[in-house]
């Protein structure tokens, strides 16, 4: 379908950066104290969104994809993006629901967790949409999708507050319709001439793991947990550095820090993009670990110490492109794993993706309530967390390395043995004039099986086997298995 995905994901994309984004004009003219609470409910509201909807698609997997299902999940996605776009409103003061919440003495407002709730929801639509392409289109369509957000988003900059309300509300719409648009939820990837061989594999590695699904669920793990512990740290730091007012760090206001956000997400959107041609996952797996997460790196360790000192605007903004641009990479590469890994281990995407946005849900209010707590010492955290997270990742990956590596050396060592034996008994039925049948005995006892294995294998009585033997040592000399052996290792 025309663009429905890239250009209904990217409004939504755009639609929820001007919710929580300290960036987002809605929170400049409001102020960062005064939308705290929103941000608060928004990611209370996506952990128990999250959670709630995870267990319900557990629980009713089996009947995805039936046409009565997708009436309702439409209906369902329908009223999710009415209640994000009611939410924003109500924390940027069109109209008020009139209910605050207060939890572990911070206050949430209504509207926040509301639009929380209703962007898991939204989450998880969106991931069946993305887990019905091919991985290369996924990939794609992904990267379009992120400069749609950054255009979208850079529009919302510039335009007066009435105007972005109106923005606001065309985002919601449009992106709704375009995601009852395309392939119906639930359906199957494409598996026409343009799927790659890495798609056709994971198609058949969906049918394997319906027959496995503990197996499914470790493979699961296996492949996304890298990119989706990434985005939750960067989760976890948005929350921890959003309110820059009580941290205290040097920020760019206006059109530098509407720069920053909208170069960050062009950028990732970029190299998401570009990643579509080449094979795509390991590549940008890569392309996080060598490049994004050591500049990561430099700026949350530099950062800190620029408290103190007027800084260059200039600077600032390449200090905040390069933070963007790191964040939008980690979660373009977590919903790339969640969303296209789901299928093909056998598990619905938008359980996947309701699980993922409990997950990060959770680490948004916990960097949220870890600002009051760590003090000062919030603006290393980054650092260390980041540090940490690359540590982890290169050790498992030399592990990993190392586990192939061994079971390379005893394939190649078992390979290089089964051909010894194999050499060397040509040359004791060629010495002793063995029968076709001796021979292959001599190749099992060789290997160290047993006369009830060699009888199943080459379909004859453990009897008719002990006869072939005895004959054998008769024609070469030997009395025992023992001696056998010893020929046929010898020189």
């Amino acid at each position: 379908m025309i663009a429905s995905e890239q250009v209904g994901f990217g409004l939504f994309g755009a639609l929820v950066l001007l919710a929580t984004h300290r960036s987002s004009p809605f929170v400049l003219a409001s102020g960062l104290s005064s939308w705290a609470p929103f941000v608060f409910g928004f990611f209370g509201g996506l952990c128990v969104g999250g959670a709630a909807l995870a267990l319900l698609r557990a629980r009713a997997s089996g009947a995805i994809g039936t046409p009565a299902s997708q009436r309702f999940e439409k209906a369902r996605a329908a009223l999710a993006a009415c209640c994000l776009v009611a939410g924003v409103f109500s924390a940027a003061g069109a109209f008020s629901f009139g209910v605050g919440i207060s939890a572990l003495g911070m206050p949430w407002s209504f509207g926040g967790v509301i639009a929380g709730v209703a962007t898991s929801a939204l989450l998880a639509q969106w991931a069946e949409r993305f887990g019905s392409l091919s991985r290369r289109a996924a990939f794609a369509k992904s990267g379009a999708a992120c400069l749609v957000a950054a255009a979208l988003s850079a529009l919302a900059a510039v335009l007066p507050e009435s105007a972005a309300f109106a923005l606001v509300a065309v985002e919601a719409a449009a992106a709704a319709v375009l995601l009852f648009a395309g392939e119906p939820f639930g359906s199957p990837p494409p598996s026409d001439d343009a799927t790659t061989s890495e798609d056709a594999a994971a198609h058949a590695s969906s049918h394997a793991s319906e027959r496995a699904p503990g197996r499914s669920a470790l493979a699961f793990a296996a492949a996304v947990w890298r990119p989706a512990a990434g985005a939750l740290i960067c989760l976890f730091v948005f929350g921890l550095t959003w309110d820059t007012d009580r941290l205290g760090a040097p920020l760019n206001d206006g059109a530098l820090l509407a720069f920053e956000k909208v170069a960050g997400f062009a950028a990732a959107g970029l190299v998401v993009g570009l990643l579509a041609r080449r094979e795509g996952e390991r590549d940008l797996l890569e392309t996080l670990v060598g490049f994004v997460l050591p500049l990561l790196l430099v700026t949350f360790i530099v950062r800190p110490y620029l408290l103190d000192f007027v800084v260059d605007p200039i600077a600032l903004g390449l200090i905040g492109f390069a933070r963007e641009t790191g964040f939008a990479l980690f979660l373009a590469a977590a919903w790339l794993a969640l969303s296209t890994h789901a299928r093909a281990c056998g598990l619905p995407p938008a359980f996947a993706m309701a699980l993922f946005a409990a997950l990060a849900g959770a680490s948004g209010l916990a960097g949220l309530y870890s600002l009051p707590v760590l003090g000062a010492a919030s603006t290393f955290v980054g650092a260390v967390l980041f540090t940490l997270y690359l540590v982890i990742v290169v050790v498992a990956s030399m592990a990993q390395r190392g586990r192939l590596s061994a079971r390379d050396a005893q394939a190649i060592e078992r390979q290089g043995f089964e051909r010894f034996i194999e050499a060397r008994s040509d040359e004791l039925a060629e010495r002793f004039s063995l029968t076709p049948r001796e021979r292959d005995i001599v190749v099992h006892l060789g290997r160290g099986h047993s006369y009830a294995y060699i009888a199943g294998e080459l379909v004859v009585s453990e009897n008719t086997v002990r006869t072939h033997v005895r004959n054998m040592y008769r024609k070469m000399g030997v009395s025992s298995r023992e001696e056998l052996l010893e020929m046929i290792h010898g020189a």
